[in-house]
Parts: structure tokens; sequence; C-alpha cells
């Protein structure tokens, strides 16, 4: 038993979620506090699909940033290693990047099998997006624009530990 997009318009509908549907395609946004995009407004786009024939949700936030082609070695190591923490650190949201055209997007798949999401269920996945991408945006600018990695937990407790050392 499939999920099919009117249902999860439906859905959206009921959480009070204003979206654009074209074409199996569901289109949606949200302001955002610190996340700026490429026309640096404070918003994301959030894009929604089934895939595998309905049994699985895929909710993304395409193109959310932006690799450049000509960027360092050590921008590019800052950046794989922020991704690498943010998915580290998430339970459930995915941070992509295409190695070919440098695209950084932000998603969640949610497998659906043989069940039926629930409204609760999707309002969660498209809400998390803007909320996740402020609190992993600063990370990213620093990476992309500066090299300079997010750090570990480990890393910031050093960092804590020595500046306590040094005040004492």
């Amino acid at each position: 038993m499939s999920s099919t997009i009117s249902e999860i318009s439906t859905l959206l509908d009921s959480a009070g979620i204003k979206y654009q549907l074209k074409d199996d395609l569901i289109r949606t946004g949200f302001a955002t506090d610190l996340y700026t995009d490429e026309d640096g407004d404070n918003s994301v786009n959030i894009l929604i699909r089934l895939e595998e024939d309905g049994e699985l949700l895929r909710v993304q936030a395409p193109m959310a940033y932006q690799m450049p082609k000509d960027a360092s070695p050590a921008t590019q190591a800052a950046v794989l290693r922020t991704i690498n923490q943010l998915n580290w650190e998430s339970k459930i949201l995915q941070v992509e990047m295409d190695l070919e055209d440098g695209e950084i997007r932000l998603g969640v798949d949610f497998p659906l099998e043989d069940g039926q999401p629930t409204e609760k269920q999707v309002a969660r996945l498209v809400r998390m997006i803007p909320s996740i991408i402020d609190q992993a945006h600063l990370h990213l600018r620093d990476a992309l624009d500066k090299a300079i990695p997010m750090p570990t937990e480990a890393e910031i407790s050093r960092r804590f530990d020595a500046f306590v050392r040094t005040r004492a």
C-alpha cells in the first residue's frame, strides 16, 4: 500500500503548510533566521516528492549551498568535514554534496513501505529543515568562506578546558 502525492498534499493541508503542487512534486518554503539563499533572502525552498512507487517520502532543500568549482583543497576538506560532522550529530537529516557540480543539499528520506504517514510525521519532516539549516548555517559558511571546519564536541570540550585553565 503505497502513498500518493495527493495524500501527502492532504496531510500538508491539514497541517496548515502552504505549498504548490506541480507534476507530482510539491514545493514549499519557510522563513529562516540565519540562513540566506543565493539571493540573500532569509528563506529556504523545500521539495517534497514520493519515490520508489510511493514507498519513500523524500523532503529536500536542494541547492542550499554551492561548493565553488575552484575551491581550494583546504576549503574542500573543511566542507566535507563539516558535512560529516552534521551528519554525525543529526538523527534524521542528511547533508549531501554532489561532487560533480558542488551542490550541497539537506534532506530527509522517510521510508513508508507498506504504511501511511501521519500529518504529524509529514509536518515534522518538512518543518525540521528550516530549523536545522539555521543551526548548520554558520558552520557551513565558515567551511565554505574561510576553510574552517565545524568542530567536534570533543574539540569544543578541549578548547573550553584550555580556556578554563588559562583563567585559573
